[in-house]
């Protein structure tokens, strides 16, 4: 699983490209994903929360972390690594709004990022707690 390098236009936001490229339809199956919200942080790492299903409707949404990188003085001057959550991705910045996105899972990797991401953030809660003080 390498990195993916693109054209991107300039007026199109890694947000709004990452969003196009994962959301799609299936015509002959119904079959789909549908990017419900993205998050970029620190510029370098986006987190997707992702419906998939198909004709009979909703199945679930799954989390989806992208690695990227920008090369503004090439053609293909947009890279991104995509990474489902079942892949147990070693990034763990997810905001808690993509989190509380996600519908259950028995995916013992995803869990584990899962739990991973809300340590983290409960770690920055306790932290800002602790240096408001």
């Amino acid at each position: 699983m390498g990195w993916m390098y693109t054209h991107k236009p300039h007026n199109i936001s890694a947000k709004e490209f990452l969003k196009d490229k994962f959301t799609w339809t299936d015509s002959k199956t119904g079959a789909y994903n549908r990017v419900l919200d993205c998050s970029i942080v620190r510029l370098r790492e986006a987190y997707l929360a992702v419906e998939y299903g198909d004709a009979d409707g909703a199945k679930g949404v799954f989390g989806l972390v992208c690695l990227l990188d920008y090369r503004p003085n090439d053609y293909y001057n947009f890279g991104y690594k995509d990474m489902a959550e079942e892949m147990g991705p070693y990034f763990y910045n997810c905001p808690e709004r993509i989190l509380e996105l996600l519908t259950p899972t028995d995916d013992e990797w995803a869990l584990k990022w899962r739990e991973t991401c809300w340590k983290v953030i409960r770690e920055k809660k306790e932290k800002k707690t602790y240096f408001k003080r």
